[in-house]
């Protein structure tokens, strides 16, 4: 009886465990293969390099996703960074590459790329301005008389960019320049990547003298993989399952945090550039 009982037991059990190799998308019989992505080159916290790593890091808030993904699913990970983003996002189309970390819906950069929903993420975009300013802003059109700027380094949406074309803003390349003509009042505002915009404040000594508002606008960031990759219904698969797990989400606004403080911790003490007091 005793063995009639343990037979039945195994027969319940067996195709539970199964079905959970199935679900994982896991096959360790194979060797494995290796995925390559990219990501925003230099805009952390959603993509950013490291001079304390070897030359070809690639560091991003999202990359815990992949590398457990990976980790199920018997993948190794490559990234590739290097030159024009355009011509990353190209090679992502094409299935050069198979992954990207950090895409836009409806904008025209992405068009070809498959995104994984639900995103992982917003991107919140700011109005900065100096801390005892007497500029006031509670809405998009408050901005509208004023004259603004913007880092010609930032990543927005096509929805993003075209809401700012109706506006005076000035695009400038260098953040420390781009903060100074804040502060000399060449530009009454400057509109920024929350996160992004944090980290470079820091970075600035500029984190105490200034306000941000609440976001004007809040981009949802995507994980994308290529429509050619050799591993699209796979990738598919397995990243739509992470992602849609609200401990991931959980841990993504962690280790997102968590970055920011490091950053902030790490430039307490940078002194602020002489132009705050040219006021």
């Amino acid at each position: 009886m005793l063995k009639y009982f343990l037979a039945l037991l195994m027969m319940v059990t067996f195709p539970v465990k199964v079905f959970a190799q199935v679900e994982l998308d896991t096959d360790r019989n194979y060797k494995a293969q290796v995925i390559r992505g990219t990501g925003f080159p230099d805009y952390p916290p959603f993509g950013y390099s490291s001079p304390e790593k070897a030359t070809d890091y690639f560091g991003s808030i999202f990359t815990f996703v992949i590398e457990d993904y990976a980790k199920q699913a018997n993948f190794l990970t490559t990234y590739d960074t290097h030159g024009n983003y355009d011509q990353l996002v190209r090679n992502v189309r094409g299935g050069k590459l198979d992954f990207i970390l950090g895409a836009y819906s409806a904008s025209a950069d992405y068009a070809g790329i498959e995104l994984i929903y639900p995103a992982l993420i917003n991107n919140p975009v700011v109005v900065i301005t100096p801390l005892y300013s007497t500029v006031k802003i509670s809405s998009v059109s408050d901005l509208k008389n004023l004259k603004g700027g913007m880092g010609s380094y930032e990543y927005f949406s096509d929805f993003v960019n075209q809401q700012i074309s109706a506006l005076n803003v000035q695009k400038v390349e260098k953040p420390y320049d781009l903060y100074k003509m804040l502060f000399t009042k060449e530009i009454d505002y400057v509109l920024a990547s929350e996160y992004n915009a944090r980290v470079l404040l820091a970075e600035l000594g500029l984190k105490t003298q200034i306000s941000m508002s609440s976001p004007v606008w809040s981009i949802p960031v995507f994980i994308g993989i290529s429509k050619a990759s050799l591993f699209r219904d796979k990738l598919k698969r397995g990243l739509t399952k992470i992602s849609s797990a609200p401990e991931t989400r959980e841990k993504l606004i962690s280790v997102l945090q968590d970055y920011i403080n490091k950053i902030e911790e790490k430039n307490i003490g940078i002194v602020a550039p002489d132009f705050i007091n040219d006021k």
